[in-house]
């Protein structure tokens, strides 16, 4: 879906703008003065949006539990149907004649449920193992020229278990690649998530609703635990780069698909009871009592969304209690807000607002950038870290290091169209020849971290 793109892109660039401002500071060998200047200048208001820049990888996550329940419901709802991989039919319970299984399988399963589950996984590691183990490459070639030492060369071997994330940031090889981790990690429930959906549907949006109580109870409470210690990468590893904490986005996207599908299948059936009764079937408005509350959500999710950007991140400006609550508050309301945003805007009858801003997520340039936006979240970091080697350099003047900067950027973006074409489509598509079932599900878009 064309606006699912357009928020993956826009969300790489809300990264990546992050990072690079991150960058600024070692590349330009400021004093202590002028860094003080630097900070209060990026502490303004104006720059906070910036500084929020994370908060992009909570939009990956929402994405990515899309696409996912999307997927799995496809290729499990057969097996369901079918009562599992023993093939005795279950056909006659109540609870699974539901939309969400009838309307998303074919008759009968191609594959065993074993088998099912396992293209799945094969699937998902073509489409980010070739790009990842290019950019672990890199970065290991990259630090041997580094005063900091090999770290790839000693670690790399968890980044291909995708367990990097459970060990100190500083043993990290790719740090910002603990977003990978914790995504594959999201894979390898998500089976189990969406079997248990379709098996009791009547009780899917609540078991969702569930596990992201869960997820954001375990993020609220360790936070305060993990700012207040005196360990300063206690945060990171305790919080911060875990799927437990982070789970409720991914589970927030898989909620909405399990709505979006069940608002298709009602249209679709009074659709088909409309055309029984040889009656014209006009796209349905939708009543007062629903436009007034979802233009409430909208205008609260939009208010949310920019006072969370634009909320002070550091702690030195603001009390100690109003630093721990904003980030105890600000992710998951953040997410919560952004998810119905993402919502509003794959409606299937869209009114004036939604209409333009699909107009907006569905320009050619955001398609384009959220082809390579996964190669550019591998790589701008690396790139930049040659920014700062090269901003070591006494002879090169400051004047000259923005737009060394810009060169990077675009270095970065050039480098990901390449990364695309030779290692992530190929495997993209070596992947989806080898593990498709006989008839494939209706293509979907790939939805990378």
């Amino acid at each position: 879906m064309a606006p699912l793109d357009g928020f993956r892109a826009l969300a790489m660039l809300w990264v990546v703008s992050l990072h690079s401002y991150q960058f600024m500071p070692y590349t330009l060998s400021l004093s202590d003065e002028e860094r003080a200047s630097y900070d209060h200048m990026l502490n303004s208001v104006a720059m906070r949006p910036v500084l929020t820049g994370d908060l992009g990888v909570d939009i990956f996550f929402i994405l990515s539990g899309y696409l996912i329940m999307a997927i799995l419901t496809k290729e499990l709802a057969p097996h369901v149907r079918a009562g599992g991989s023993n093939g005795s039919s279950s056909s006659n319970d109540p609870s699974l004649q539901e939309p969400l299984i009838n309307n998303n399988s074919s008759s009968m399963p191609q594959r065993s449920l074993a088998g099912t589950v396992g293209a799945f996984f094969l699937r998902r590691y073509l489409r980010i193992m070739p790009a990842y183990a290019f950019a672990i490459v890199f970065q290991a070639t990259a630090e041997l020229m580094s005063p900091a030492g090999p770290v790839c060369l000693k670690y790399f071997w968890r980044n291909l278990l995708f367990i990097q994330n459970f060990f100190p940031e500083g043993e990290m090889c790719m740090a910002w690649s603990w977003s990978i981790a914790v995504e594959w990690q999201m894979y390898m429930v998500s089976p189990l998530i969406v079997w248990a959906a379709l098996r009791w549907p009547h009780w899917a949006k609540l078991q969702m609703l569930a596990y992201a109580a869960v997820s954001i109870i375990l993020y609220m409470a360790l936070t305060p635990y993990a700012l207040g210690s005196p360990d300063t990468d206690t945060y990171f590893e305790l919080v911060y780069a875990v799927p437990y904490t982070r789970m409720y986005g991914y589970v927030f996207g898989m909620l909405l698909f399990l709505v979006m599908s069940e608002r298709k299948t009602a249209a679709t059936n009074d659709n088909t009871a409309a055309i029984e009764q040889d009656d014209d079937v006009p796209q349905q408005p939708r009543p007062a009592s629903t436009s007034r509350l979802a233009l409430v959500l909208r205008v609260l999710s939009i208010v949310v969304i920019a006072l969370t950007c634009f909320s002070a991140p550091t702690q030195g400006l603001q009390s100690w209690g109003w630093f721990v609550a904003r980030r105890v508050l600000t992710r998951p309301i953040f997410t919560a807000a952004m998810s119905y945003v993402i919502y509003d805007a794959i409606q299937a009858n869209l009114d004036a607002y939604e209409a333009f801003v699909v107009r907006i997520l569905d320009s050619r340039l955001l398609f384009v950038l959220a082809q390579v936006s996964y190669s550019m979240y591998l790589l701008h970091p690396m790139l930049g870290g040659l920014y700062i080697l090269f901003g070591s350099v006494p002879f090169v003047p400051q004047w000259l290091y923005p737009v060394v900067l810009i060169l990077i950027l675009t270095g970065t973006f050039a480098l990901a169209v390449l990364v695309y074409f030779a290692i992530e489509k190929p495997m993209i598509n070596i992947g989806n020849q080898k593990t498709r079932p006989a008839v494939a599900p209706p293509t979907t878009l790939p939805l990378a971290v």
